[in-house]
């Protein structure tokens, strides 16, 4: 009976995280995409603009 309840409890928790690591993949993919139109956008209109963290470091390659 115990093993039963505890297969159940299992398996929803299985699916709950299945289904949060696939919210959190979307909200990830939807953030990049909004990143990318962005950047297009300001490149297309000649303004510099950069990124917080990935900015940073690809100036720091570029400057080597």
């Amino acid at each position: 009976m115990l093993v039963l309840i505890l297969s159940q409890v299992s398996d929803v928790m299985g699916s709950v995280v299945g289904l949060l690591a696939t919210l959190l993949w979307l909200v990830l993919s939807l953030g990049i995409l909004i990143a990318w139109i962005l950047c297009l956008v300001r490149a297309y209109q000649g303004q510099y603009f950069k990124l917080p963290v990935i900015g940073n470091i690809a100036e720091k390659i570029v400057n080597k």
